[in-house]
């Protein structure tokens, strides 16, 4: 194969997971998405070129196919900063440069291509999520949200089992159509079957709905959080309450008081008095010369009962990371006031039976703040958001995909309200139980119910993907060390 034809592979493969990244109805591209690009790194690294070419040649075409998936799919980036979703297409790709880098290493040995690459394929994604620059949008594991069978393993081993998965059965059928040995097409035809056995069992992990005896009313204002005055957004928050039948829990989006003062709070408190219901808000709260992006807790009777502060910020949007490098704030706003990050304890907000979890905006994309809040005793989990920034692109649809898989993780109700949608509620298993679109103004009612049942991710963390950073290692040693018998 020519390095035109190997470069052209990795787009055909960023052109087809990014269809199934934009468009729902055909996540089950990800499954096939990244045949052509594995068979490219697997031509590359059976050719006899020296390993430093190879080497080479694997990092360009990990950095051409990440740099053209994610700055497509982070195109909505450009409203915010034009350039910006190159520019953070670029650092999302180094990612895979590291997996085309290492792939020569597992593509020479039967065992390494089909067991290591998954391997290494999930190890590049948990790298992806650490760190102040930490992104995880666009994974194969949010794009397979829809796959409910195969969801219900996360409740075990986390998200990125699906990564695993999914890579495994691309492995499994490159393998079978490419290798000569019959013993290794049987092979790879076992592990497609393994795949289907997998999938299948995963039906049995999908329990009715029970116990939904409670009901949440989300209030999408669609209001331009950034152009609103508190005062304006309040009113409006409170008329959308009123409407319909009375609800047990109220929830309004991410920042919907840019400020929280006494005056606000007394409104907030007298609305809560007024509709019968506690309700869980988003705010700025001033500490000292800077603020905390926060969920703020009221009670059925008025009283402040709790407040969770956001913890993992966003670099350059609520704080400037490295502050010390610049001479003036690179975004004009943080040059005076910052948000300040809360503390990394689990906050669970309380009042009667409510034991909430809350996240706040991209924290939802991240395994770990709801999973500390379900460790940590919540018997439902939430996330505020402000998704008015996104404009008419596909985000808002991506952000709501992480509500189903912290909700399969935990085996928790998960309650996702934004100020623009979507807006909607998904049960312990991942359906959708409510939705509403986005672009409107709405409350949505949906019920939903407590679960107190720990799952094994829950009490355990994501160890999956440290072990398939320790497998992806070994078995990379094992390659240099087969190739350099050869070699011998």
């Amino acid at each position: 194969m020519s390095q035109i034809k190997m470069y052209l592979c990795a787009a055909l493969s960023a052109v087809l997971l990014a269809a199934a990244a934009e468009f729902p109805s055909l996540w089950f591209l990800s499954f096939g998405a990244l045949y052509p690009l594995i068979c490219a790194l697997l031509w590359n690294g059976l050719s006899q070129k020296p390993l430093g070419k190879r080497l080479l040649a694997g990092a360009f075409l990990g950095l051409f196919f990440g740099f053209l998936y994610f700055s497509f799919c982070f195109r909505w980036l450009w409203g915010l900063m034009p350039g910006l979703n190159f520019a953070v297409g670029l650092l999302q790709a180094l990612f895979f440069v590291l997996f085309g880098l290492l792939s020569p290493f597992f593509t020479r040995r039967f065992t390494g291509c089909l067991f290591g690459l998954p391997a290494l394929w999930t190890g590049c994604e948990l790298l992806r999520s650490l760190g102040p620059f930490g992104f995880t949008w666009y994974g194969l594991s949010d794009i397979q949200t829809p796959n409910l069978p195969l969801l219900q393993y996360a409740s075990l081993f986390g998200c990125r089992f699906l990564d695993y998965a999914a890579v495994f059965l691309v492995c499994a059928f490159v393998l079978f159509f490419t290798d000569r040995n019959r013993l290794h097409r049987l092979k790879a035809l076992g592990a497609v079957v393994l795949f289907a056995a997998v999938q299948t069992a995963g039906c049995l992990y999908i329990a009715p709905v029970r116990d939904a005896d409670k009901t949440v009313r989300l209030v999408q204002a669609n209001m331009d959080m950034n152009k609103k005055t508190d005062t304006e957004a309040l009113r409006k928050h409170i008329r959308l309450s009123k409407k319909g039948p009375g609800a047990d829990l109220i929830m309004w989006p991410e920042t919907t008081l840019s400020l929280l003062v006494p005056v606000f709070e007394h409104s907030v408190s007298e609305a809560c008095r007024e509709l019968g219901a506690p309700i869980v808000t988003g705010a700025n709260v001033p500490m000292g010369e800077n603020y905390t992006n926060s969920a703020v807790l009221f009670s059925v009777k008025g009283r402040r009962m709790g407040q969770y502060d956001k913890c993992r910020l966003v670099p350059f949007g609520e704080y400037t990371p490295f502050k010390r490098f610049f001479k003036k704030a690179p975004n004009p706003e943080l040059a005076e006031w910052e948000a300040a990050p809360g503390s990394k304890e689990a906050a669970v907000l309380k009042t009667g039976p409510f034991k909430i979890g809350v996240c706040l905006c991209s924290e939802a994309s991240f395994t770990e703040p709801a999973r500390k809040q379900a460790k940590a005793g919540a018997n439902v989990l939430a996330a505020l958001s402000n998704d008015g920034w996104f404009g008419k692109s596909n985000a808002a649809y991506a952000h709501f995909r992480f509500a189903r898989l912290r909700a399969v993780e935990n085996r928790r109700w998960f309650l996702f309200c934004t100020s623009t949608g979507i807006s909607g509620v998904v049960t312990p298993y991942g359906q959708i139980a409510a939705r509403a679109p986005e672009g409107t103004e709405t409350a949505l009612d949906s019920p939903f119910g407590f679960e107190t049942e720990k799952t094994l991710f829950t009490k355990t963390g994501d160890i999956f993907s440290p072990l398939c950073c320790l497998a992806a290692l070994w078995l990379a040693a094992a390659g240099a060390w087969a190739g350099k018998k050869e070699k011998g």
